[in-house]
C-alpha cells in the first residue's frame, strides 16, 4: 500500500499464487475493506482486463484510490459484495473524482522519467 496523499494506488496487484476461489474472494475482500476502513466514503467499480482478470477499482471522496485485480468479474463482484460495498458504473463523476499525481501520470505514460 501507498500513501493515500500520494496519487498512487493505495491497493494494487494480481493474485499469482495458487489459491482456490474461495481464498482469492476473501483475500480480495479483505483488501477492499482495508480501503473502505481508510475511506467509507468509497465507491467501487469493476472492470474486465482481459485474459480472464477483473480490476475492483475504488475511490474515495477525497480522490484516494486503490485497486484490486482478481481472477474474475465473478470473483470481483462477490469480493465487493463479501466486504460489504456496492458496485456502481465507471462514470464521469467518478473519474473526475480520481486524484491522479504528475508522477503517476508520467509513469502511466510510459515515458520512463
Amino acid at each position: 500500500m501507498t500513501e493515500p496523499s500520494s496519487g498512487e494506488p493505495a491497493v494494487e496487484g494480481v493474485d499469482k499464487a495458487p489459491r482456490t476461489a474461495e481464498k482469492t474472494i476473501d483475500r480480495a475482500a479483505d483488501r477492499v475493506r482495508g480501503f473502505l476502513t481508510a475511506h467509507t466514503d468509497a465507491r467501487a467499480t469493476i472492470d474486465h482486463l482481459g485474459r480472464g482478470l477483473a480490476r475492483i477499482v475504488l475511490v474515495s471522496g477525497s480522490g484516494d484510490w486503490g485497486d484490486v485485480v482478481v481472477r474474475s468479474m465473478e470473483q470481483a463482484r462477490l469480493a465487493c459484495e463479501r466486504a460489504g460495498i456496492a458496485v456502481t458504473e465507471w462514470d464521469r463523476e467518478t473519474a473526475a473524482q480520481v486524484d491522479l499525481s504528475p508522477a503517476y501520470r508520467i509513469r502511466m505514460a510510459g515515458t520512463g522519467r
